[in-house]
């Protein structure tokens, strides 16, 4: 059973990309039990599968677009959540890879019932990306670095945003 699924939009060779196979393959390596949704074929994937990696290739919708926010994310979500009863995946927590990934994250964990985190990456993000991306519903937020983590805090400060 796959406990933790993985969110990340885009499959191409990059820092976040590098650091979560990394994560996914020592997580393999050990014995744990985490899958893979990705936008794209790509480099992630190929890489997550030669780790005995569960990968799904699944088309995100442009999350934050009109149609998006009004049926596409909800239609994403469904297919996704059909595609991992099928499978007889039944992960527990949706984690998006970047903020990038928030709405994709809750529109899955919603059809699942599951619970949702975040690696929050991006230096250039700011409040409003935070937002948009719906960051403040997800259950978990974990910042990578100190400035970022004070940033998202004065922005959320309701919420607890952990470091890493």
């Amino acid at each position: 059973m796959n406990r933790v699924l993985f969110i990340q939009r885009k499959a191409h060779r990059a820092g976040a990309q590098s650091c979560l196979e990394r994560l996914l393959r020592f997580n393999a390596e050990q014995g744990g039990s985490s899958a893979l949704l990705c936008g794209e074929r790509g480099w992630l994937t190929e890489a997550c599968e030669r780790s005995g990696v569960t990968v799904m290739v699944e088309p995100f919708p442009k999350a934050r677009s009109l149609w998006a926010l009004l049926y596409g994310n909800r239609a994403f979500g469904t297919r996704v959540a059909g595609r991992l009863r099928k499978a007889g995946l039944s992960p527990r927590i949706v984690h998006a890879n970047d903020h990038t990934e928030g709405l994709p994250a809750l529109a899955v964990a919603g059809r699942i019932g599951a619970k949702t985190a975040v690696f929050l990456r991006s230096s250039a993000m700011t409040r409003r990306d935070y937002y948009k991306n719906a960051c403040h519903h997800l259950d978990l937020v974990i910042a990578v670095g100190e400035k970022l983590q004070s940033a998202a805090q004065a922005w959320d400060p309701e919420k607890r945003v952990r470091l890493i």
